[in-house]
């Protein structure tokens, strides 16, 4: 994951005045791309050990069997959704969509997903102490670069 980069298109410094022009320049944000890359792995890292964690396994296992009672054979609530791209709001569309949802309800699926999710990444933060001060070390010198900024005007 690439660092955000400031928009140098006309259209988008006309849109800035000259304060927001020499703001978004002094807060630099190229300069918080360690710190984003970080987090976009830590994600990355904790979805990957998520969705192969048993319980969530099980809880998709569970919603793919309510579905198919109600006729729908689908391996994940993401391939119902996107079965749906071409009619969103056809009656078919809605139906599957109820089931679905009445489904995951059922099995829990997503507070098993959700606590599942907390679990890794609390574990991710305790095993990587050195990142987690880097992000706060990062999040503290953006927000003193801000307040820099705002005292100043």
């Amino acid at each position: 994951m690439a660092p955000p980069q400031v928009d140098d298109s006309a259209e988008y410094q006309s849109a800035l005045d000259e304060c927001g022009v020499e703001s978004a320049a002094e807060l630099d944000p190229s300069r918080y791309g360690t710190a984003q890359q970080t987090i976009g792995n830590a994600n990355s890292d904790v979805a990957a050990q998520s969705i192969d964690d048993p319980r969530v396994t099980s809880a998709l296992s569970a919603w793919a069997t309510c579905m198919q009672e109600f006729g729908y054979v689908f391996a994940n609530p993401d391939d119902a959704w996107f079965s749906t791209s071409d009619a969103p709001t056809s009656a078919s569309s809605l139906e599957l969509a109820v089931t679905d949802y009445s489904c995951q309800r059922r099995v829990q699926l997503e507070e098993t997903r959700r606590a599942v999710t907390r679990e890794y990444t609390q574990l991710w933060i305790e095993n990587n102490p050195g990142l987690v001060q880097g992000l706060r070390d990062a999040l503290a010198d953006f927000t003193a670069r801000a307040q820099s900024i705002l005292d100043q005007s």
